[in-house]
């Protein structure tokens, strides 16, 4: 007799049963890659040389040539050389020089690595496909003429220059506005012209990092001055960019006489009178400009609102400003241009509207760290239309399995590139003592930088240590299929996203 039934029920399997069955070739496929598996941490304490093949050994695609070509597809992935390719990076500050200092805790064969600043050779045999460093301060002596820092000594001078010529990859710029970065003119305000500087200082009352006006007309000249820069910084020793970064955690709230001054114009254009601010306020404000010189912006919700509506958008001008200016000094169309914020859905605490500024700017990073990522992921992903998406201050623990985490995870939720933060090859020497007050975390981390070679990776090879992914007729692994960003609907610690099926799944390190 015929069965009329499903094979699988004329059979006796059903779909338990393949569950089941799909289970149990998973757990095995997991033990065996548990048993076959080498953890980095154990090679790179018994033979630690042995993680980083010489220059001549590796081969493409795990190999990039000098000064490969970075462009983006329409979906915002990341292409080298025409090749999908999730971006592993690092960022310096400053203080470069620092490594040149022998430091211990490590063999003879690495000093290559942890007593010379990263080059093309070390930042590949390592695997790190792009660079990134902070714009110079030069600009700042146009403004005071005696202006020095560290930056400015002969041996950190010539560090950043051979940073940039050695480099051979995609640089990322990095413009942070912190005093002892890019808003270091603060430290002289009493040479400079009062108007030109944030009123209530680079951080704290509802600011951080955002050291000049970005109304005045001499403020935002400053930040042109830094923009400016930022091009020239590379262009005159030969370095390639790929993302400018116009600030870095910026909060922007300055009610400055400037400022108050806009913002009352700004009223009796959208009320006309101010009758018709009262009525929509329920107020009893005598005038524009007595709205403008409040005390604290809480006394009516409507002055809440407007006031901060107005920071916001004051904020994207500036910004707009600072694309405009970049793409006259650097007009390629692959060299993107974004802000690195601090919060992602917090209007009223910065000021700074993402939405808005995601129409202006051409690559989008997470906040500082991406550590909301799950729901952040999803609205960057809205907003993107496209644009390549970057956590430019990636922070992790002190261990591969950290990494490894990490990087899935925001593989996983459509991220394109990451930076670590801070990776520098010297470990904390005498100089660097001398150049960071007592108490202070110290600007290099003792972790080895071997942890980067764990994640060692391009479009075909990501998932080495991944052994039960599926590969497709030709052999090939699919990590980053044209036209989709992967998304992760899995919840909990150590769970991710299959980057080939988009199952959850766990990591190895849960």
């Amino acid at each position: 007799m015929n069965c009329r039934k499903p094979n699988s029920q004329c059979s006796g399997v059903t779909p338990a049963h393949r569950s089941l069955a799909m289970a149990f070739k998973m757990v095995v496929c997991l033990m065996l890659a548990a048993c076959t598996w080498t953890s980095p941490m154990a090679v790179a304490q018994s033979e630690p040389e042995a993680l980083f093949p010489e220059l001549n050994q590796l081969k493409p695609p795990v190999l990039l040539p000098p000064n490969p070509t970075l462009t983006v597809a329409p979906e915002g992935h990341f292409l080298v050389n025409g090749e999908p390719r999730y971006l592993l990076g690092q960022i310096s500050y400053d203080y470069l020089n620092a490594n040149h200092v022998p430091t211990p805790g490590y063999p003879d064969s690495l000093k290559w690595l942890y007593e010379k600043p990263l080059t093309y050779e070390s930042a590949q045999r390592v695997g790190f496909d792009v660079m990134g460093v902070e714009c110079t301060m030069n600009w700042m002596r146009t403004y005071v003429p005696s202006f020095n820092t560290r930056r400015y000594q002969p041996d950190e001078i010539e560090a950043h220059r051979l940073f940039i010529q050695q480099a051979e990859l995609p640089v990322y710029i990095d413009c942070t506005g912190a005093t002892w970065g890019q808003g270091a003119l603060w430290n002289h305000k009493s040479k400079l012209p009062e108007e030109m500087f944030n009123s209530k200082g680079v951080q704290g009352a509802g600011n951080h990092w955002v050291a000049y006006s970005v109304t005045h007309p001499k403020g935002r000249a400053a930040y042109q001055a830094m923009w400016r820069e930022a091009v020239e910084s590379l262009r005159k020793h030969g370095g390639k960019p790929f993302v400018y970064e116009l600030f870095n955690e910026p909060a922007y709230n300055d009610p400055s006489p400037y400022n108050r001054q806009l913002f009352a114009q700004r009223l009796q254009q959208q009320f006309g009178t101010i009758q018709n601010l009262n009525q929509a306020w329920k107020t009893q404000y005598d005038s524009f400009e007595a709205v403008s010189q409040f005390e604290k912006f809480t006394q009516s919700i409507g002055l809440f609102v407007e006031w901060h509506k107005f920071m916001e958008d004051v904020f994207v001008d500036v910004c707009e400003l600072g694309v405009k200016t970049i793409r006259e000094a650097d007009p390629q169309p692959d060299v993107r241009i974004c802000v690195q914020a601090m919060r992602w859905r917090q209007l009223p605490v910065d000021n700074i509207n993402h939405y808005k500024l995601s129409k202006i700017l051409s690559a989008i990073s997470t906040t500082t760290g991406g550590p909301d990522m799950m729901l952040e992921s999803h609205f960057y992903r809205s907003i993107g239309r496209g644009k390549p998406i970057h956590d430019g201050e990636t922070y992790m623990g002190r261990t591969f399995e950290s990494h490894r985490d990490q990087f899935w995870t925001q593989m996983g939720r459509g991220l394109n590139a990451k930076f670590r933060v801070q990776v520098e090859p010297a470990g904390v020497g005498p100089r660097m003592e001398r150049t960071w007050s007592p108490g202070r975390s110290p600007l290099i981390t003792t972790l080895p930088l071997v942890d980067a070679q764990s994640l060692r990776h391009t479009p075909k090879g990501i998932d080495r240590h991944d052994g039960c992914q599926a590969r497709d007729a030709q052999g090939r692994r699919p990590i980053l299929p044209p036209g989709s960003r992967h998304q992760a609907r899995c919840g909990g610690a150590g769970f991710v996203p299959h980057p080939a099926t988009g199952a959850c799944h766990r990591t190895a390190s849960s």
